[in-house]
């Protein structure tokens, strides 16, 4: 297994959406507990994803080699390449959530720190603002904040691997209102480690257990697919969305990615999901 080491630098404004807002921001960006930026590692995989479809299409390659990197949804994921996307944060961020935590600093007060609020309107027929229309976003600022850090655990090398350094460097937008001059990215390559296998050949599924999910809301889950008007969604929940909610939740609550119990759990296989379906169909 290798960890290899990936930078997120920030040449614009980025709009990370949280899906919540609040009485002056109508739409937020996503932190964690004590309200540093954080951009999720399941969303990560999922720009990764789309850029390496972009770049096998411009290349006119089959895509085969999209389920050897990212697996496919439903199915067992042993058997992809990229094992694990962890969250990208800032610089010494386990040091600064610590520290945070144990301080007691109120997470609003870090927002104001890293983000600014900008206002967006749509003009109408008259040349004239339209009624209603005026929204108010948060945004990572990256005059404030420069860049992320995040890591990938693979069975491979990806340095020598030409598509997924084409993958990256096609990746340059990510957030809300990549069209309009809002997430302009630039990923860079910073070093790439092997890590000591942690898990014996002892560690196999040997218990068994059935798990209900109870909705106490609406959940929209998209999928890719359908027109760009309408969100489509799938019929199930794949496994790996619980997997990663809960790994998600773990980090929040101030554990570490390099916790024995959370590569144990998350990324070796401690812990595997069969896809959630209505009523147990």
């Amino acid at each position: 297994m290798i960890r290899t080491h990936y930078t997120i630098q920030l040449e614009s404004y980025l709009s990370h959406c949280s899906g919540e807002g609040d009485l002056f921001v109508d739409m937020d960006i996503r932190t964690d507990a004590v309200g540093l930026p954080i951009i999720s590692g399941r969303a990560i995989k999922g720009l990764l994803r789309e850029s390496m479809e972009e770049t096998l299409e411009r290349q006119r390659k089959p895509s085969e080699e999209i389920d050897r990197y990212f697996g496919i949804g439903g199915f067992d994921g042993s058997t992809q390449a990229l094992k694990f996307v962890s969250n990208a944060v800032i610089d010494s961020y386990s040091e600064t959530f610590e520290e945070l935590s144990t301080n007691g600093v109120a997470s609003y007060e870090m927002k104001e720190l890293y983000t600014k609020v900008i206002s967006q309107t749509r003009i109408g027929e008259k040349g004239t603002a339209a009624d209603g229309s005026l929204r108010f976003t948060r945004v990572i600022d990256h005059l404030k904040l420069s860049a992320l850090h995040f890591y990938i655990d693979s069975e491979e090398d990806l340095e020598k691997s030409e598509l997924f350094r084409s993958t990256l460097l096609n990746l340059r937008a990510m957030g809300l209102n990549r069209n309009r001059g809002l997430g302009a990215i630039r990923v860079s390559f910073v070093a790439s480690e092997p890590l000591s296998p942690i898990i014996s050949d002892e560690l196999t599924i040997t218990e068994k257990m059935n798990v209900t999910v109870r909705l106490e809301a609406p959940l929209l889950l998209p999928k890719k697919s359908g027109d760009q008007n309408t969100t489509y969604v799938d019929d199930s929940i794949g496994g790996n969305v619980l997997l990663g909610a809960l790994a998600y939740r773990y980090l929040s609550k101030g554990g570490s990615a390099k916790d024995a119990d959370f590569l144990n759990a998350f990324v070796y296989g401690g812990l595997s999901f069969s896809a959630l379906t209505k009523n147990g169909a």
